[in-house]
């Protein structure tokens, strides 16, 4: 595929991250967001679903390599985020506390 050995790397860099959401969350925050997306730039809002679903489907074994995997059903406001966020961090303590290989360098990604 395309991502190479972009986890390997990571992961023995610190600490990975995968927030990860359903298409229809992901479709909503690009659409709510006014940053420009090249890749879904122009398509149709009925196209774009169906278009993260299959870059999920392919992406997806190299995402979940992540040390730590996150769902999320909602990331819009403020709270959400500070839930998901929250959440992320009782994990990072857990994995902290019984991983002694732990780094303090942690990478976040989110589909």
């Amino acid at each position: 595929m395309f991502f190479f050995d972009n986890m390997d790397v990571m992961n023995k860099a610190g600490t990975t991250v995968y927030i990860q959401a359903d298409p229809e969350e992901l479709a909503a925050r690009l659409l709510a967001s006014k940053t420009v997306r090249p890749l879904i730039a122009g398509k149709p809002r009925e196209e774009i679903i169906p278009f993260i679903t299959e870059h999920l489907a392919q992406r997806e074994c190299y995402y979940k390599r992540a040390q730590i995997v996150y769902h999320t059903d909602r990331m819009i406001t403020k709270e959400d985020i500070n839930l998901t966020v929250r959440g992320v961090e009782e994990q990072l303590k857990y994995k902290k506390k019984n991983d002694q290989r732990f780094s303090k360098s942690t990478s976040f990604f989110c589909a």
